[in-house]
């Protein structure tokens, strides 16, 4: 059999990354940013037959960051699977950096922005 033109597969991913920053980052400011961004970035999934993962992810950058909203980064997570995954998915990371110590918290997603926030910070 001969085919002119062959195509295995294809998929489609898409990120969308939120910043914000503050002074003082507590555990209320911190889940109103979370749910703006991870509500946000769920408006902007576009299903499609090829739609694969559809990521969204929050940097955040806090002169100080409290111990219990630290805490709550560590736990917050989010995931979103479209019609069993047959039509894709969304993952949530999230990271924040404490510029006054330069000390980085993340959830578990979050950990593959480490070393990309760690060269920011030279």
């Amino acid at each position: 059999f001969l085919f002119k033109e062959a195509k295995m597969s294809e998929s489609e991913s898409r990120e969308f990354v939120f910043f914000a920053t503050t002074e003082h980052l507590d555990a209320n400011t911190l889940k109103k940013y979370d749910e703006t961004a991870w509500n946000t970035g769920l408006s902007r999934v576009e299903l499609s037959k090829i739609h694969y993962t559809t990521d969204v992810v929050l940097v955040i950058l806090a002169d100080t960051i409290d111990k219990d909203a630290a805490k709550l980064i560590k736990h917050l997570k989010h995931y979103k699977s479209y019609c069993f995954n047959f039509k894709g998915f969304s993952r949530y990371r999230l990271i924040a950096l404490e510029t006054s110590t330069g000390k980085i918290t993340h959830n578990h997603l979050g950990s593959e922005l480490k070393k990309l926030v760690r060269n920011i910070q030279k």
